[in-house]
């Protein structure tokens, strides 16, 4: 769509919604292109457009290329949530995998792959397998894509899909590459083998992939280097004892370089060279030369506009790479922090966590951690710490100037300005230099600052430094206690009577003479400050027993009718141990219980917390562990050689053109495919002549792929002998020793040029490949006389022909190529359509089930995309074991027998809907068609959502399928008509009432608050046999298969609660039900009429 098709995206009325269908189901390509671009308008723009879906997938077989790709992409867009529909059109999807436009191709599997049914996984794999081997980079990169999600639909796939991956990571594309690596996070993260002898290859292309495709590859190396790299800070510390080891050094670094001798090496040797000095060059450890040239190649992305990469190759150096080559990153990240408010937080959230064991990576960058006017509150929290981290002898005046004016600025939020005092503390723990400083700023903050959030932040900072070194600083002891009167807020009050409790041996003159003024406003302070006067009342009581005891005893009368328990438990517990004779023991160990030294808080940066977890990660970011969160490994002891990372040259890396490669994967697929849906030995011969046939004309496949033929065509044709079997290995074994011999013969031809180009101009010599190519010519007329011979055998051996079958058709199945589509099956001779309903004489009958057996229905897709809410009470069930109901008997039928239950599955068309799944079973043996809901004769204040047109429903197979109801909040039975191709069939839907209502999640204390206030005519009681003899599990299961309810956290032990909502009315009154086990069932709702029959079927349950 271009700019010219703005006016699609404005709100269209309801008659151009009409109009959309008129459109598609159109002959005029104008009209089928002016619909599709609607409809992805309404995608666009969050409208639901899933009801097109039928309509859409007709137009799949459209030979315009515009509305080709509109109609995939609708179809990637829904083939998830309509996954039943999509699989009629499954035929399109295989036979569009051999179209000559790529994006037509990659479309297609990307559809295909996107159907969430486990049936067809193998099909999935086999075009996932074609795609793998095409042609075009961007068809391979979309297969790489589509594995991770086999892999998530069917997990049993997994070794399949390995030798898929292995595939992929061997492409020399830097589009694919990217893809290929995380196809391999998701499926064999583990799996090491795979990339060793792809590693130095993935590199050195690592720099050309795309931006995406460069984090996958960074995070993959970290990994890897973890493993089979050494820790570059034990080579460190290996000591240099002359000048003329360190000249052996340096030379082993020169050959270091020349180990790969290749046009990039010249580019990083020169770059690195460039960016560090000839010093740094001699501290160097000796590291692996796999591990110098990862870290040399992946450097220059630094300067990538993407902060992804920046952070990854950031990620790599600080977990890799020596120490002072760990300081190159730090002007990059600072580089990616003037950048989107998100981006800049995680960015952040990374530097935070790197400056604790890293400051020196940020040196002279302290200013780029200002604050900002439009910081995020987030992020300036972050630059605080990171300033706080960063401060040193040369920076240190700069940064306090800096927190000095955030504390004077007004108009910040008070959080950074709680966070500034809290940084100050930090900076004055962690440099005593520069504690003396500290506390004299915030002594004046104290005092002049009419903030008192801020004087109480300050004054909890000012004891956390004095506890450091109490001794040294009664000066400002004294000083707070002068101003304790002018402090009001209550923690700074708190914090200050707790500094004179607990240094009252300091100040011995004053402590006795502040207890006595507080003593005078002891009634007015709040909670934490009574609780410091009634601890240093204590602390005073033991030490100078003779002139506080009053004092103490006062305080203990005022506390003994304190409104706050905490305080009265206090107060008692203090008189009975130091006042009474009840606990000598205690009483003796006293001053060890109130007089004990408590440790100095130790001064720590928020950011601890995620240091953790792996940088770059999102556990790192939200500091918790997150499902799929990979963790780094530790450096090992012992790595293997390096020669564990040498390419694997193998015999089978010479391609053909791009021509001949898609006709073999075509020949390939078909040949696949067909093995999947064999069934009679006679197809199967079949087959193989054709493939041998197709075999003959070909001249262009390589020794690899007829290989590969011969050894599908000996396994496939059941009906040859053991003597054939033989002569076919014999000719595989021989076919491999003339390969061999030539794979000789090119690496002596070749001696005088490197491994690397071996591998890729092996097809440079003209001499060498006309000979090839006549060799591989004789090989495939031997392969098609075998194949004849075989036939020609298969068929004396074969049963006589059955009679209906002419002799003018005899030729025309012996020539009939190998099936690669489901509904393509119908057009072969002894093989059974998934459509056809009779049974042919030479197979079994095909059909694919679709959730239970057979069926296949358009409204498969909403069944998938009904998914269970959160507040469901069937989530606490197994969903087999909801209650079933007959809805129409076979009898009455025309032989269509339909059950119910309700899914209590959240309806995507209201809160008031109740979703119903109908299970449809046609139990005669003919096929029945178009089955789908008539005239609906509902009750007013009801509605009803039909589910899809059933196209087909094969003889003795069923299909399930979603309505969706609402009753009203009423008893009433919802009257419609179920049609077929049959006859009209009226039914009625009727809900037990323990349906009506939707599950509300109750406290205990909730619910008793709630069943206090109906009572009366709003209560329902019922008398049971007492059900005290059965278990918990199976009273609270009966309950919840009845009733769509809750179950309630009882203390009571026999007592069971359940709450519920009712569905209808806009008051949505609350439905509570209580069983006593011995014998008492009690319903309260202002529904009374529901409340009153959910009772009722309970007892009726519980009697049967």
């Amino acid at each position: 769509m271009s700019l010219s098709d703005a006016h699609y995206f404005e709100e269209m009325g309801v008659k151009k919604y009409e109009e959309i269908r008129r459109l598609l189901d159109s002959r005029e390509k104008k009209d089928k292109l002016e619909g599709m671009k609607r409809l992805m308008a309404m995608i666009s723009i969050g409208r639901d457009a899933s009801n097109y879906y039928p309509d859409v997938v007709k137009n799949v077989v459209s030979d315009s290329l515009e509305v080709k790709k509109l109609v995939y992409q609708f179809l990637i867009h829904y083939a998830e949530l309509k996954s039943n529909e999509a699989l009629l059109t499954i035929n399109t999807f295989q036979k569009d995998l051999s179209d000559t436009n790529q994006l037509i191709r990659s479309s297609a599997l990307r559809v295909m792959t996107s159907i969430r049914v486990a049936l067809i996984a193998q099909l999935q794999v086999m075009a996932i397998k074609q795609c793998v081997r095409d042609s075009s980079p961007y068809v391979r990169k979309a297969a790489a894509h589509a594995v991770a999600k086999v892999f998530a639909l069917d997990p049993d796939q997994g070794e399949a899909l390995k030798e898929l991956i292995q595939g992929l990571l061997q492409d020399n594309s830097t589009m694919v590459l990217g893809s290929a690596v995380a196809a391999f996070n998701e499926v064999c993260p583990d799996n090491w083998d795979l990339i060793h002898p792809n590693f130095r290859k993935m590199v050195r292309l690592c720099a050309d992939t795309d931006e995406w495709g460069q984090i996958m590859l960074l995070n993959m190396f970290t990994r890897y280097g973890r493993k089979f790299f050494l820790d570059p800070s034990t080579l460190e510390k290996e000591p240099k004892d002359t000048n003329d080891d360190g000249e052996k050094k340096k030379k082993k670094k020169k050959k270091k370089k020349a180990f790969y001798s290749d046009d990039e090496s010249s580019k990083s040797s020169s770059s690195s060279e460039s960016e560090s000095s000839s010093e740094d060059e001699d501290e160097e450890p000796e590291l692996d030369p796999d591990h110098a040239m990862l870290l040399s190649s992946t450097l220059p992305l630094l300067r990538s506009r993407n902060a992804g990469v920046v952070m990854s190759v950031a990620t790599l150096f600080h977990y890799l790479a020596p120490r002072a080559q760990v300081a190159k990153v730090g002007k990059s990240l600072v580089r990616v922090l003037k950048n989107n408010r998100e981006t800049q937080y995680l960015v952040l959230k990374n530097i935070a966590t790197l400056v604790l064991s890293r400051p020196e990576m940020f040196d002279g960058s302290a200013k780029e951690f200002f604050l900002r006017a439009h910081d995020s509150t987030a992020s300036a929290l972050l630059k605080l710490e990171v300033l706080s981290q960063l401060v040193n002898e040369s920076n240190s005046q700069l940064i306090m100037r800096e927190f000095n004016a955030y504390i004077k600025d007004t108009s910040r939020d008070t959080v950074l300005i709680a966070a500034t005092i809290q940084a100050i503390g930090r900076v004055a723990a962690w440099h005593p230099s520069l504690t003396d400083t500290c506390l004299r700023g915030l002594m004046t903050l104290i005092s002049n600052s009419k903030n008192e959030q801020m004087v109480a932040e300050s004054v909890v900072v000012v004891r956390a430094l004095v506890q450091q070194a109490p001794e040294q600083r009664v000066r400002i002891i004294k000083q707070l206690i002068k101003r304790l009167e002018n402090i009001k807020a209550a923690p700074a009050r708190a914090s200050v009577i707790w500094m004179v409790g607990a240094y009252h041996n300091l100040i011995p003159q004053v402590a006795p003479d502040v207890l006595r003024e507080l003593l005078k406003v002891f009634k007015t302070e709040s909670t934490q400050v009574k609780l410091q006067i009634l601890n240093l009342s204590c602390r005073l009581f033991l030490t100078e027993p003779d002139t506080c005891t009053p004092m103490f005893v006062y305080v203990l009368d005022m506390s003994r009718y304190d409104t706050d328990f905490d305080i009265r438990d206090r107060a008692r517990m203090m008189r009975t141990i130091l006042l009474t004779d009840k606990c000598d023991k205690l009483k003796e160990k006293a001053s060890q219980i109130f007089l004990g030294e408590r440790k100095a808080p130790e001064f720590y940066a928020p950011s601890r917390d995620s240091e953790s977890f792996s940088l770059n990660s999102l556990s790192h970011a939200v500091s918790h562990h997150v499902a799929g969160y990979i963790e780094i490994p530790d450096f090992p002891e012992d790595v293997p050689d390096g020669s564990i990372r040498d390419p694997i040259i193998s015999s089978s890396s010479e391609r053909s053109d791009n021509k001949t490669s898609s006709k073999k994967d075509e020949k390939r697929m078909k040949r696949e495919v067909s093995d999947f849906y064999k069934e009679s030995d006679s197809s199967g011969s079949e087959d193989d002549s054709s493939d041998s046939s197709d075999g003959k004309g070909s001249s262009d496949s390589d020794s690899d792929s007829d290989s590969s033929s011969s050894s599908d065509d000996s396994d496939s044709s059941k009906g040859s002998s053991s003597d054939s079997d033989d002569s076919a290995r014999e000719k595989k074994a021989s076919q491999k020793k003339k390969a061999s011999a030539k794979k000789a013969k090119q690496e002596e031809s070749s001696s005088d040029t490197d491994s690397d180009s071996d591998d890729s101009d092996s097809d440079s010599d003209s001499d060498s490949s006309t000979e090839r190519r006549k060799k591989k010519q004789e090989e495939a007329k031997k392969k098609a006389k075998a194949a004849e011979q075989k036939a020609a055998a298969a068929k004396k051996d074969a049963p006589p022909p059955s009679k209906n079958k002419s002799k003018e058709e005899k030729p025309k199945a012996k020539a009939q190529e190998p099936v690669a589509s489901l509904i393509d099956l119908g057009d072969q001779q002894g093989v059974s359509s998934l459509l056809d309903t009779s049974t042919p004489s030479s197979a079994k009958p095909l059909t694919l089930q679709v959730e239970t057996s057979g069926g296949i229905s358009p409204q498969g897709s909403k069944q998938a995309a009904a998914t269970p809410t959160g507040k469901a009470a069937a989530s606490m069930l197994d969903k087999d074991k909801l209650l079933v109901h007959n809805l129409l008997h076979f009898a009455n039928g025309g032989g269509l027998n339909v059950e119910y239950c309700f899914t209590r599955e959240e309806s995507m068309y209201g809160v008031g809907m109740n979703t119903v799944k109908l299970s449809l079973h046609n139990t005669t043996n003919v096929l029945m068609q178009n089955v789908r809901i008539g005239d609906k004769r509902l009750e007013a204040g009801m509605e009803l959502e039909p589910f899809s047109d059933v196209a087909l429903l094969p003889a003795s197979s069923t299909n399930s399928v979603k309505i969706h109801i609402n009753f009203g909040g009423k008893m009433r039975s919802a009257k419609f008509d179920l049609v077929t191709d049959k006859g009209t069939y009226p039914v009625a839907l009727t809900p037990s009432a323990g349906e009506l209502v939707n599950p509300l999640l109750l406290s205990e204390p909730e619910f008793d608050e709630l069943a206090k206030g109906l009572r009366g005519m709003h209560e329902c009681k019922l008398t049971l046999p007492p059900v005290d003899d059965k278990p918990a599990e199976e009273i609270r299961e009966k309950v919840l298969l009845l009733c769509n309810m809750y179950p309630v956290d009882s203390q009571t032990e026999g007592i069971y609660k359940f709450a519920g909502r009712d569905l209808g009315g806009e008051a949505k009154n609350v439905v509570l039900v209580a069983l006593d086990v011995q014998g008492t069932l009690v319903g309260r709702s202002e529904s009374t009429l529901l409340s009153r029959q959910i009772v009722k079927e309970l007892k009726d349950a519980f009697l049967k």
